[in-house]
């Protein structure tokens, strides 16, 4: 089935998986002018999770101090995703504060920002495995990871962390200010093409 919520705050929730929200598979929400704050996952996906063959639209909406667990602060992505003109900030997570995306499929991100989310392992922003992460005209900033480096990829990618035969093309973006032991902008096992973007002064860590 299909849920549009226009103008909603989901806030102060706890699950398993997809704190706020959880999108089946076969399912797809849209998600418009609308809140998703300090909802709690002890898995994964703070703010929500789209489960494989879900979907989710989220535009001109707040994802913002959500806690999800191990995986993805402000939301999880096993499906379709598409964010515009959006915030996803302060959230927290093992791995993938502002969001991880994982398994397939394509991730739009467009004139939005991805800032002050918080990882305690790794990818303080964004993680991708093996997805293709489009990122246009916005900007993650602010971002941290806390752990250092060690095992396979702990304490990396301050903004982005690419895994598992992922793509992530980046254009008219801006990438700055994001801590990491490594990686403080960019930590890459795949492909990252990047254009008319600027991606400078990490905290701390290499890109």
């Amino acid at each position: 089935g299909s849920l549009t919520l226009s103008g909603v705050t989901l806030s102060n929730n706890a699950a398993n998986q997809g704190g706020g929200l959880s999108v089946a598979s076969g399912g797809s929400a849209s998600i418009n002018n609308s809140q998703l704050i300090a909802n709690i996952s002890t898995f994964l996906g703070g703010g929500f999770h789209v489960q494989p063959g879900g979907s989710a639209t989220v535009i001109t909406s707040l994802i913002d101090s959500n806690n999800g667990g191990s995986y993805g602060g402000g939301l999880y992505a096993d499906g379709g995703l598409t964010i515009t003109d959006s915030t996803i900030s302060n959230n927290t997570a093992g791995g993938g504060a502002g969001f991880r995306a994982c398994c397939g499929g394509t991730i739009a991100v467009t004139s939005s920002t991805i800032a002050n989310n918080t990882a305690t392992s790794y990818a303080g922003g964004i993680m991708t495995l093996g997805v293709q992460l489009n990122l246009v005209n916005s900007t993650i900033s602010g971002n941290v990871v806390t752990a250092p480096a060690g095992g396979e990829f702990n304490g990396r990618g301050g903004a982005i962390l690419n895994r598992l035969g992922g793509t992530v093309n980046i254009s008219s973006s801006t990438i700055v200010g994001n801590s990491a032991a490594q990686g403080g902008g960019l930590a890459n096992e795949n492909t990252i093409t990047v254009k008319n973007s600027l991606i400078a002064s990490p905290a701390s860590g290499e890109n």
